[in-house]
């Protein structure tokens, strides 16, 4: 048995150790509840739904079929919960396992580009200690991580195959695609990686067999997520449809490019819209050598075929994330750090000047350092553990068998059967419950009806002012009882 590379072996271990870490200290959140409850009933009572969610009209048949996401990680999720049994810890294990697979085709990747060893052990240490890459590691939002990771694999199989079997490397590398698509639509991202590097390596011997045997994947994903569709097209009209003109509605080119830089970099490296510690605002030295070195990298591609194909892989992400419609979360910076991670690497390894690279590697070390340091204040911070504190004192007050408005990702403590996730306290479902349970996050839907609801805002007020008060303020929850 071949073992492994020991630049890779390194990156592997030092990732375990924090992504699994993070698995004990991360309280849950709203989506690992959506999704860990879709899984969870596909895998136990056969339909992929999530009852006891209430938003109106928004999101038709929710309870019975889920379509605002494309469902593999679901999937993926419930096989895997078959062979684990279901719980939040398992549910994030899965997001380890395509986190160190992630690493593994970087690895792969880089090497078959050429880079030596150097550059790729640079590169995957910092992959593997980013505090982003190693948080989605240990999310119960599988799709990010399994999609991002996928993409990799897909880029790694056409680079293994190429020259040994180029219509085999086009099937299983579309395939990849393929199913990155089918997580989640930044799937896209790998779409057009995988045609920039068939033109750039393959563009003399494609001829129209080998198009079409790279739509074999395509058509068969297509045909199967069409019969699903087809079950509950009103459902998917509903969400597919809902989501796609929020994501889009009064969006500009321009304000995509804002949003790009000021929702996605500013605001994870430097607290833009946010309480952002002084301290913290130090994460601005990593999105800032991300940026020299892609520049750096830029004016090598003439010298060095290797950077060159990084470089424009780079740009394809990066445009194809700004142009991509949608909420621009910091997360899914996870598909692009690989790359800027290896242009980092490169300019390092490529300096003359002593003075220079000595100073670029302390900049290295420091970014290093800075990913590390969130890392640690996340275990600091045990915001699980506040969470178990506040589930242990709800327990003790709400009866075992009583229906509770709450949060969707306390189904995993308080069991899903009993949970109405309704942010606007009963104005969608016209029930009154016993008690409800409010965090931050419901707090901020109340803010945004505030703006976009008036009516629904003016209906949670009046049930928290008339007819509940706080009977229990927790860590993390505010417990309210109807009296």
């Amino acid at each position: 048995m071949k073992k492994i590379p020991k630049i890779l072996l390194i990156p592997l271990v030092i990732h375990l150790m924090f992504a699994v870490g993070l698995i004990y200290v991360q309280k849950p959140y709203e989506d690992e509840g959506l999704f860990g409850n879709a899984a969870y009933n596909l895998s136990y009572n056969g339909f992929m739904g999530i009852p006891g969610v209430e938003q109106g009209n928004d999101w038709v048949n929710l309870d019975k079929a889920v379509f605002w996401i494309p469902p593999a990680s679901m999937v993926f999720s419930a096989l895997w919960f078959k062979i684990s049994g279901f719980g939040l810890f398992q549910q994030r294990i899965l997001a380890v396992f395509w986190g160190i697979l992630g690493i593994i085709a970087i690895y792969y990747f880089l090497k078959f580009l050429g880079f030596n060893k150097k550059n790729i052990f640079i590169t995957l240490i910092l992959v593997s200690t980013d505090f982003l890459y190693t948080r989605h590691s240990a999310d119960g939002r599988i799709c990010d991580i399994m999609c991002a990771s996928v993409v990799f694999l897909s880029f790694t199989s056409y680079l293994l195959l190429r020259e040994k079997n180029f219509r085999l490397a086009l099937l299983i590398s579309n395939t990849f695609v393929m199913i990155a698509g089918l997580t989640h639509p930044n799937g896209l991202l790998g779409f057009f990686g995988l045609i920039f590097l068939a033109l750039y390596f393959d563009l003399k011997k494609i001829v129209a067999k080998d198009m079409l045997i790279s739509f074999i994947p395509y058509l068969v994903g297509g045909i199967g997520v069409s019969i699903y569709i087809l079950n509950n097209f009103d459902a998917f009209r509903s969400q597919f449809f809902g989501n796609i003109n929020l994501a889009i509605e009064g969006r500009t080119v321009w304000s995509l490019i804002y949003s790009e830089i000021v929702s996605r970099y500013l605001f994870i490296y430097a607290g833009v819209g946010t309480k952002f510690a002084v301290y913290q605002r130090f994460l601005i030295f990593i999105p800032l050598l991300y940026l020299l070195s892609f520049i750096y990298s830029g004016f090598k591609t003439k010298e060095n075929d290797s950077i060159k194909i990084v470089f424009f892989l780079t740009l394809i992400f990066f445009v194809t994330s700004t142009f991509l419609f949608g909420k621009k979360w910091p997360r899914y910076l996870i598909y692009i750090i690989p790359l800027y991670s290896c242009c980092i690497s490169f300019m390092f390894t490529d300096l003359k000047n002593k003075i220079v690279r000595n100073a670029i590697g302390s900049w290295i070390v420091l970014v290093v350092v800075l990913s590390l340091g969130v890392n640690l204040y996340r275990f600091k911070r045990n915001e699980y553990g506040k969470h178990i504190s506040d589930i242990n004192k709800i327990k003790q007050i709400v009866p075992p068998n009583e229906d509770i408005i709450a949060p969707i990702e306390l189904g995993y403590s308080l069991d899903w059967g009993r949970i109405s996730a309704d942010g606007s306290i009963g104005y969608f479902s016209k029930k009154e419950y016993k008690f409800l349970i409010i965090n931050s996050d419901y707090e901020s839907y109340f803010e945004l009806y505030k703006l976009t609801a008036p009516d629904i805002y003016r209906h949670i007020i009046k049930m928290l002012d008339e007819k509940y008060k706080v009977i229990l303020r927790g860590k993390i929850y505010k417990l309210y009882k109807h009296f």
